[in-house]
């Protein structure tokens, strides 16, 4: 049954963390916009001085002069916001044909590109904006997904270290990083980006959950425990969560707290209808008090 179950959680633990940068992948789309980038790049080039204004943000590069290149930009805008992906890129590019120079659209293209799986391509357009503007922090966390996405963690970690020194306070850097470092077997390195992203962010439920995931791999049983703790704490319907510490408290003998768990679990899964997971926790669940009755 032990054995069963580290195996359960091992497999959930990488899972976890993969369906989490798929959904960064997504949430791409929904952050890269032009008021973001310019923001961030117009903060970087007035860091040296000092101002309590927020910088005016235009919903059009101001580089863009030709109304029939704005019609393009704005209609590549509204087709990334419905999801035609397809038709925003050749919107965008034909944007680049007139103005190449503008990096927050080769980041918008590159983000498109993201989510129709053309990651290769995604990277030059990424690479392509930093080329022309490398302080857009931003940019670097976006190259530092997309190589997370092709499990390419040390392209991944570089660039998402660049993100980092641009901005210390970049709690989705440190916790793409620490996924990354998790990746490649960097345990302390994991928890220590966990461990800043809730000393950025104290309310962030998913870092507590991959700090839980790093210390079950290191069969740290109780402090697997402390950490979900935490995250179901800020999230009491963390499912994922449930799952995890069901697990850690039958690993560490405490089997009746382990069934509620499992049945917490199961519960959430079925209401997000995520049928496999729930079939997964109610077949632990039965292994479970299977071994109880035998005792």
């Amino acid at each position: 049954m032990l054995k069963v179950l580290k195996i359960a959680f091992f497999m959930l633990i990488y899972s976890s963390i993969t369906s989490y940068s798929k959904a960064d992948g997504a949430s791409l789309i929904k952050t890269l916009n032009t008021s973001t980038i310019r923001e961030a790049s117009k903060a970087i080039s007035i860091s040296t001085s000092i101002s309590t204004s927020t910088p005016t943000v235009n919903p059009v590069p101001r580089e863009i002069k030709s109304s029939h290149a704005e019609k393009l930009y704005r209609r590549g805008s509204d087709r990334l916001k419905l999801r035609k992906y397809r038709e925003a890129i050749q919107d965008f590019t034909q944007v680049l044909r007139i103005y190449p120079k503008i990096p927050e659209i080769y980041l918008l293209r590159g983000g498109a590109y993201v989510q129709l799986g053309e990651y290769p391509t995604a990277v030059i357009d990424f690479q392509e904006a930093l080329k022309i503007n490398p302080k857009i922090e931003k940019g670097y966390y976006f190259l530092g997904n997309v190589n997370f996405l092709q499990q390419n963690y040390p392209d991944a970690i570089l660039a998402l270290n660049q993100a980092i020194k641009l901005n210390s306070k970049d709690d989705e850097a440190y916790l793409l990083r620490g996924k990354c470092r998790f990746s490649i077997q960097d345990n302390q390195g994991a928890i220590s980006d966990f461990k800043q992203v809730n000393l950025l962010n104290p309310k962030n439920a998913q870092a507590y959950f991959l700090s839980g995931g790093v210390s079950f791999k290191l069969e740290d049983y109780s402090q697997a425990i402390k950490e979900l703790n935490k995250a179901l704490q800020f999230n009491p319907n963390y499912s994922d969560a449930y799952l995890m510490r069901a697990g850690s408290r039958a690993l560490s003998g405490d089997k009746k707290g382990a069934i509620r768990d499992f049945e917490k679990a199961v519960t959430l899964f079925e209401q997000e209808d995520r049928i496999t997971q729930a079939q997964k926790a109610r077949d632990l669940l039965e292994e479970l008090k299977k071994s109880l009755n035998n005792l």
